[in-house]
């Protein structure tokens, strides 16, 4: 039986901090080791501001081309409803824009407004070839 982690690996992250008006992203990730991925963007306590969420593609690990592969619906401007809620993307690495070398990719997650709130994002991957080889940052793995 395979164990959950060796079948999805963490790949990228955003670390817990203030989503304002200025894009917060990921690194680069090559997405051409993956079937599948899957992103998650946890708010915490947002302000009134429209939140939108994204993972994109590029043609190199420095980000050249990069454009929206696909994003998240946006959510409306309004400081109770977006409190503590998860915006979820999932896409095939089919979907790339494969054709064009596009095969790299990353979290975005921006504000509408300065303000913003706290926000963290995590990118993971179903790999072509297991176990899955979880991010440098993951310091365990426990499992029972």
């Amino acid at each position: 039986m395979q164990r959950i982690f060796e079948e999805l690996a963490l790949l990228a992250v955003i670390n817990p901090q203030t989503v304002a008006n200025t894009n917060i992203t990921s690194g680069w990730v090559d997405a051409s080791l993956y079937h599948e991925l899957a992103a998650q963007l946890s708010l915490g306590d947002m302000a009134s501001e429209t939140i939108d969420f994204k993972i994109e593609q590029a043609t190199s690990s420095g980000g050249a081309g990069a454009k929206t592969l696909k994003a998240s619906t946006q959510l409306a401007a309004n400081a109770s409803n977006n409190d503590n809620k998860q915006l979820q993307i999932a896409v095939t690495t089919d979907k790339l824009d494969s054709a064009n070398g596009f095969k790299f990719v990353r979290l975005n997650a921006v504000t509408g407004g300065a303000t913003g709130g706290p926000a963290s994002g995590s990118l993971w991957g179903r790999p072509r070839f297991r176990p899955a080889a979880q991010a440098a940052t993951v310091l365990e793995t426990a499992y029972l």
